[in-house]
């Protein structure tokens, strides 16, 4: 029911059945916003993330043990954000109220992508056990699309960000009777909800970067181990990411 209510009646790239408008967002997706020319204007953007990551932990952590994983999450979300729509809403150095309430959101948004409904199984049960959720999700899609279509509405009147959220906008200048506020947010969303899974999925890998989720700066020996490990942890997210799209295209 999430796809019904959160993903805009199955209208998102995430959420929508195969066919033209599926094909069409994927296309969007694929050669407007994620082409490796729209990817490489913002690279420093993961640049400066990783700097600040980077000078967290080796100025303010000391010698103490500190927890990597948390750290590294924050970052590809930061990373993500700022693609999107040119804002940090995750660190400790970010107290806004804006930032409270996205991460509220998501993390509600995230706890139904992950559940299970008994009617998706038995429908026979859905009005025994649907309509407590249904409510909720109905509830919940209200105050996401609020957020969404706030930030659609901030970079609508504000010319001078460089984001995805932007170049959708100047796309919907010359087409609008399909780049509709919809569409943009269904995307927006769709981003948002990517990388929350692509970090769960990597929480259940082996390896180096996944062992040490509770290091300490002698740990890292240098800054250059401490960067492999950043960019390891970001290639396994691009690798995640071509995965879904592999998945989803067949």
């Amino acid at each position: 029911m999430i796809g019904k209510y959160i993903g805009y009646n199955y209208t998102t790239v995430a959420g929508s059945p195969y066919g033209g408008h599926w094909r069409n967002l994927r296309s969007i997706c694929g050669l407007e916003i994620l082409c490796t020319n729209c990817l490489n204007n913002f690279q420093p953007i993961r640049q400066h993330e990783i700097k600040v990551l980077a000078h967290r932990v080796f100025h303010k952590s000391g010698d103490s043990p500190f927890e990597l994983k948390s750290k590294l999450f924050q970052m590809s979300y930061n990373i993500i954000m700022r693609m999107v729509a040119g804002k940090r809403y995750y660190g400790e150095e970010v107290d806004s109220e804006e930032a409270h309430h996205f991460r509220k959101l998501m993390e509600e948004v995230n706890s139904y992508g992950g559940a299970s409904n008994p009617a998706d199984f038995v429908p026979a049960i859905f009005l025994l056990f649907s309509r407590s959720t249904e409510n909720k999700l109905a509830k919940l899609s209200k105050k996401m699309d609020a957020l969404l279509q706030g930030l659609v509405d901030e970079h609508r009147r504000d010319k001078s960000w460089n984001t995805m959220i932007d170049h959708l906008l100047s796309l919907q200048e010359s087409e609008p009777e399909y780049y509709t506020d919809q569409i943009i947010k269904g995307i927006v969303l769709v981003s948002f909800l990517l990388d929350s899974m692509l970090i769960e999925n990597l929480c259940h890998l082996k390896g180096p970067i996944f062992s040490l989720y509770i290091v300490s700066v002698p740990h890292l020996c240098s800054l250059s181990h401490f960067l492999s490990y950043c960019l390891l942890f970001l290639n396994l997210c691009a690798t995640f990411n071509c995965r879904n799209i592999t998945i989803n295209s067949q």
